[in-house]
């Protein structure tokens, strides 16, 4: 039997290192910097071990072993050390929990990377993880319970304190738990020999080297229309197709966007969307926008679409960046890819919905089909726009609106562009394709826009194509139709047989004379302008009494040959004669 963990003696350490890939080699010595201070609050006494165990993991090549993201994963009785380079979300989340819930009397965690200013959160290789990320971690019920029973453990955070990463949301998690710690030592034994360690490991990759351009550029002939889906992370990636026209939607977290081995390889994006400007979707547009403006590669662009304020004092470079290379600014990354694109030529084009329904048309070809985009989400004018680009041109620091109800919802997200398009083929018989683009945009926003459309006869029908649509527009028009007739005002249901005969003995004693031939007199049976209830006759019945009756010497004349035919062809001089003869 295992005895209890509040009875056993604590000692050890667990420590965490999270790094960055370097953008350039001056911010690889950053990164290395931060992760020398990170030690500087470790107590050797305390904890009762330092890194010398791990001389002999230096000295070895275990670590290309190493699962992707890990470059030291080491542990004994007393150290645990776990070292990752650029992680994924969800690797490190499990790591925090794993060093929160080991048996150890200290935990120690040092991020030296990028983070952004607004939020603190620090930036990984698909995503984000926030100050909230790590308080839903401490609070996890086997973290608690491991936490509760080892009351003299303690663990420091070692980070930027930058937005929720402050004093005051530390202390009120728990008293255990110290952000940025005071220095105990000046240096840390053996803490040069891992700098040398992760030297190798840390290197800079400039925009040319992780986006290299394609020697194989040309179009792609759409057989269909396409929809290819990238990893966006966070954020969103797509890109839609059709033959002679294409658009990208987004690229993406990553600062290599997860598109680019697809897109390098053609010529032309006809049109490139930014649904919405915050830190899960701006790393894959501007490292593309950047790319483009150091070097004239391929893909040309053509349009941009983006609600993205074009004022001279917003692209003249009056808002000076952040002096910390490590801190990445939202605002900084907006103003840069606005100056940017005005070097390529390209005026953001902005998306609002307007008061009707009227659709953009992006493409038409006579004999191929038509592709429109109804803008759903933002109209122009609303709050959440206006105070989105108030606090963007007063420099705050957070898009976070929280007068929209009790859950704060970012302005970004109010301002987001919701979109809805549509291709409507040539071929009838073609489905039309349509495909929703949300961004952000608030779901009430979204059936908001939606129920704007519901006049839309796309939007009617799961399986789409202009034959059902025109069918359904007769089958509708019967149903009114039949719908409209007033049931007070119905008459009554009349003898059918007998309205039928007398409409025949009528039409038979009635004759007009339509000409004359060599003396013949040929005259044909027209019907008195009488009422007729038609819609209470059977079809058969009105078939035969549309039958034309031609009298010839008294005689009435039924049957195939002596029927008149539809195309009014007259009777000759021969053809008289002959029936005068049989008569």
């Amino acid at each position: 039997m295992e005895p209890n963990i509040g009875e056993k003696p604590h000692f050890g350490g667990h420590l965490l290192i999270i790094l960055s890939e370097p953008y350039t080699d001056n911010h690889r010595e950053r990164i290395l910097e931060k992760v020398s201070k990170g030690f500087f609050s470790w107590d050797v006494n305390r904890v009762g071990c330092d890194l010398t165990c791990l001389k002999d993991v230096f000295n070895s090549d275990s670590s290309s072993e190493q699962t992707e993201g890990f470059l030291i994963q080491y542990s004994t009785e007393a150290l645990a050390v776990e070292v990752l380079l650029n992680p994924k979300v969800n690797i490190l989340k499990r790591c925090i929990k794993n060093v929160l819930s080991s048996v150890t009397a200290h935990k120690h965690i040092i991020h030296a990377g990028y983070t952004f200013t607004e939020s603190g959160s620090w930036i990984l290789q698909d995503g984000v993880f926030s100050f909230q990320d790590f308080t839903d971690a401490f609070n996890d019920h086997g973290v608690q319970q491991v936490l509760t029973k080892i009351p003299e453990s303690s663990v420091h955070v070692h980070c930027i304190a930058e937005g929720d990463w402050s004093e005051k949301n530390i202390a009120g998690i728990t008293a255990c738990v110290y952000l940025n710690p005071p220095e105990i030592m000046s240096s840390f034994p053996d803490c040069h020999d891992l700098l040398e360690y992760l030297k190798p490991f840390l290197i800079s990759q400039p925009l040319e080297e992780i986006m290299k351009a394609s020697d194989v550029v040309g179009n792609i002939r759409f057989s269909r229309p396409t929809l290819y889906i990238f990893p966006g992370g966070d954020g969103n990636c797509a890109l839609f197709g059709i033959r002679g026209f294409n658009i990208l939607i987004d690229g993406g977290f990553e600062r290599k966007p997860s598109f680019w081995e697809f897109v390098r390889h053609i010529d032309t994006l006809d049109a490139m969307m930014v649904t919405r400007l915050n830190q899960t979707n701006l790393n894959g547009i501007t490292s593309l926008i950047k790319r483009k403006q150091k070097e004239q590669i391929f893909p040309n662009i053509r349009y941009v679409f983006c609600n993205i304020m074009d004022e001279p004092q917003l692209s003249s470079g009056e808002f000076p960046k952040v002096k910390e290379d490590l801190l990445i600014s939202v605002f900084d990354e907006i103003y840069e890819l606005l100056n940017n694109l005005n070097k390529l030529n390209l005026k953001p084009h902005p998306c609002y919905r307007e008061n009707g329904t009227c659709p953009l048309t992006l493409y038409h070809k006579m004999g191929h089909g038509t592709l429109d985009m109804h803008v759903l989400h933002p109209l122009k004018h609303t709050k959440g726009v206006k105070e989105f680009f108030e606090q963007w041109s007063s420099k705050k620091d957070s898009f976070t609106d929280t007068s929209h109800g009790e859950i704060p919802v970012p302005l970004s997200d109010l301002a987001s562009i919701c979109v809805l398009l549509v291709w409507r083929p040539a071929n009838s018989k073609d489905s039309v394709t349509r495909i929703l683009v949300t961004g952000n945009t608030p779901q009430t926003q979204i059936f908001e826009g939606l129920d704007k459309m519901q006049n839309l006869k796309i939007l009617h029908n799961v399986d789409c194509s202009q034959t059902v649509l025109q069918k359904t527009v007769v089958d509708k028009s019967k149903h009114t139709k039949n719908v409209e007739k007033p049931v007070a005002k119905a008459p009554s249901k009349p003898n059918v047989s007998s309205s039928f005969a007398q409409q025949k003995k009528i039409a038979q004693k009635t004759h007009v004379a339509i000409g004359k031939k060599d003396g013949i007199n040929m005259s044909k049976a027209m019907p008195e302008k009488s009422p007729i209830c038609t819609d209470k006759v059977s079809a058969k019945k009105n078939t035969e009494s549309k039958k034309l009756d031609t009298k010839f010497n008294g005689k009435t004349l039924e049957g195939k040959g002596d029927t008149l035919e539809k195309t009014g062809r007259p009777f000759n001089k021969v053809e008289i004669a002959r029936r005068s003869d049989k008569c």
